[in-house]
């Protein structure tokens, strides 16, 4: 377990749900998930439920489906500039209901 916390991983928890594992590759710090310039061509799943900063820009993502963003209850911010986005589900930015800026 120590060299979990070391590295900055930490495992998930069923017990305690606001506890996860960052997205492979993206780093997270507090509530922002950095995910930014890795060549990503899809939005990952696993984000930590009470993050508040989302940074997916300079990747090949090409759509936002449903339910990419579903626990992300207390996002505000939600960076995607510099994707090849071409197709957005009509329901992909509803959980989101503290959006501020995209």
């Amino acid at each position: 377990m120590l060299e979990d916390e070391a590295s900055g991983i930490i495992p998930y928890d069923p017990d305690n749900p606001l506890i996860s594992m960052c997205p492979y590759r993206c780093q997270c710090h507090l509530r922002v998930v950095q995910c930014s310039d890795l060549g990503l061509d899809k939005v990952p799943w696993d984000f930590p439920p009470d993050t508040t900063l989302l940074d997916l820009q300079n990747n090949k993502i090409t759509e936002i489906k449903e339910g990419a963003f579903k626990n992300l209850k207390d996002l505000h911010t939600l960076i995607l500039v510099n994707n090849k986005i071409s197709k957005i589900s009509p329901e992909a930015f509803k959980p989101l209901v503290k959006l501020e800026r995209l």
